[in-house]
């Protein structure tokens, strides 16, 4: 009777073990399958190489950092480019010159500003206040990129174009980038952005 008793309680430590292993091997699927599902948060390590990386699985993305030209890339199971929106990364290279009630501008007037990474221009919005007209003459490195399609406003206080012909679109980081007004009446402050991703 003695041995029957030992014997049962050693299955029932037996069976104790194996459901303890079981419930942590459960715990730890449980815990891989969390990570797998769970959003970022905090940080994300990104690999820093030369040469792009091949494509990823179906469903996910793939993220590196160009060392020659510095900004992040990403790229989908189909080869193709995605970004932090669907937009891409957009960056501004602008400038501001005058101040309301300072009185008109004058032609002539250059503001520089000089981007800290490469893109390539797709579009330009200007502003002009209160009211006049302008042009806008933009500059890479001393010489003219816009051809004759420089940002300018003709009537009202704002215009945009995507319609970039003849303009030479690439900037390099480091690129000296002029922001000329070649023609202006009346208006006392003028603003121009180029986008550039």
């Amino acid at each position: 009777m003695g041995g029957d008793i030992a014997a049962m309680a050693m299955n029932t430590q037996k069976k104790r073990s194996i459901l303890t292993t079981a419930a942590s091997v459960l715990g730890i699927l449980l815990a891989v399958a969390g990570l797998v599902a769970m959003t970022v948060n905090g940080y994300l390590d990104v690999q820093v190489r030369a040469t792009a990386p091949g494509s990823p699985a179906t469903g996910y993305l793939r993220w590196w950092n160009d060392n020659a030209s510095g900004p992040i890339h990403c790229v989908t199971s189909t080869g193709a480019a995605c970004f932090f929106d669907a937009a891409s990364p957009v960056r501004g290279i602008g400038m501001s010159m005058g101040a309301e009630t300072a009185g008109a501008l004058s032609s002539g007037l250059i503001a520089y500003n000089i981007p800290p990474m490469g893109c390539t221009i797709s579009r330009w919005d200007a502003k002009l206040g209160p009211s006049g007209t302008m042009t806008m003459t933009i500059l890479k490195n001393g010489g003219s990129i816009c051809a004759s399609a420089c940002p300018s406003i003709s009537s009202g206080t704002t215009a945009n174009s995507s319609t970039l012909t003849g303009w030479t679109t690439s900037v390099s980081a480091h690129d000296v980038i002029g922001f000329s007004l070649s023609a202006v009446a009346t208006a006392e402050t003028v603003s121009v952005t180029l986008t550039c991703q």
